[in-house]
């Protein structure tokens, strides 16, 4: 166990080393304040609850085949026997477990577990608290762990820990698209297997096999064709810690309002998507509209069109069939789109857009909507990984 956790813990580093630029600044900004007594406090219930809990594991023949880490994929959860279904939290993850009658286990004390060790060199309450996890999770039957990512706290903690169990597979299924230009190392890299939205993020693996990898598309369903509005939706790249990031972004943004103001001159109704990363303080006051609804929600109201450099949320408008139209930059980028949109456009030829998408309208060029539905997409590559 010993080599495990120095595993993760050096992992980690390196992933916070790559987003915040050097270690020194990793090590500072990442660090949680904690003071001696806490530490001392948490380790001392942790031991207590780690001692009931254990004696409380499933037997063998009710443990549950498909083990969820958290609650992210909703659709898929949902799509399945809850006999067969059982989801590892926090609070969020235990009012989504009771709403929809799933089995539900506590991990919440992973994370601080693991800080005290990282941060506080104190292994004790981390090594338990894997060693936990491990007695509930193991069988000796074949069981599958799905994670959104394997290279933060949690996620690397579990990929690292049941990577050689021969009873145990972890599967990364891909919340994002990868792309070219980033330095973080791709999440999945660390898991037994990979489920992909598209096929092209195999090539970000050098072991990617049919073997050991599967395209699931997206995680979700959207059922009902809904109509073409006029509704113009810029997706936003999301800021970041470095220099070229940030750059782009702030080219993104300059670029979104030159749209901005053709599409309202047109009489579209235009809003801003920000990603998750970006702070409201800046873009808010380059758009009149903002919408942050989650993105089921606005697929499953309207067909529209969502223009924007390569970014997930662009790829999964065209997937549920919206007017996607990719903008080329007027220099070379590290953000190569590796999928196809309903139209792309050069950054110099903007004032021609609203004229681009007519004509594309008027040809009632739609794209179709995915048929499999997302129940049918994750067996499938379950069954895959299975055999």
């Amino acid at each position: 166990m010993k080599t495990i956790i120095e595993v993760v813990s050096k992992s980690y580093d390196k992933h916070l080393e790559k987003v915040y630029g050097s270690a020194e600044s990793a090590k500072f900004l990442g660090k949680p304040r904690m003071s001696i007594y806490n530490i001392y406090i948490f380790d001392f219930f942790f031991s207590v609850y780690s001692f009931f809990r254990s004696s409380l594991s499933w037997d063998d023949r009710n443990k549950p085949k498909y083990v969820f880490v958290n609650s992210r994929f909703k659709d898929i959860i949902c799509s399945l026997d809850r006999e067969h279904v059982v989801v590892m939290g926090g609070i969020t993850d235990v009012l989504f477990c009771i709403r929809n009658n799933i089995k539900f286990v506590w991990i919440g004390y992973l994370v601080k577990a693991f800080d005290i060790y990282h941060y506080y060199g104190r292994d004790k309450s981390y090594i338990k608290a894997l060693l936990l996890l491990e007695r509930i999770t193991c069988s000796n039957n074949r069981r599958h762990v799905f994670l959104w990512e394997d290279t933060l706290k949690v996620g690397a903690s579990l990929a690292c820990l049941f990577n050689k169990n021969k009873f145990i597979d972890t599967v990364c299924i891909q919340h994002g698209l990868l792309s070219f230009g980033s330095d973080l190392k791709p999440d999945g890299a660390v898991s037994n297997f990979n489920f992909f939205i598209n096929s092209s993020q195999n090539k970000f693996f050098s072991n990617s096999s049919e073997k050991n990898s599967c395209v699931i598309g997206l995680p979700y369903d959207i059922l009902i064709k809904p109509p073409l509005e006029k509704n113009i939706y810029l997706v936003g790249i999301g800021s970041s810690t470095s220099l070229i990031g940030n750059s782009m972004y702030l080219y993104s943004l300059w670029v979104y309002t030159k749209i901005q103001k053709e599409f309202i001159k047109s009489g579209c109704k235009v809003y801003y998507r920000p990603h998750p990363t970006e702070d409201m303080s800046i873009y808010k006051s380059f758009f009149l509209n903002i919408e942050t609804a989650p993105k089921k929600n606005i697929f499953s109201a309207s067909l529209s069109t969502y223009i924007g450099f390569n970014s997930t949320l662009l790829y999964e408008a065209g997937f549920f069939g919206n007017i996607t139209i990719g903008i080329n930059p007027s220099e070379a980028s590290q953000y190569i789109s590796d999928f196809d949109t309903s139209l792309t456009i050069d950054e110099k030829d903007i004032n021609q857009i609203v004229k681009k998408l007519n004509q594309y309208i008027a040809k009632k060029n739609k794209p179709s909507l995915q048929k499999e539905t997302i129940n049918k997409r994750f067996l499938r590559c379950v069954n895959a990984v299975d055999l």
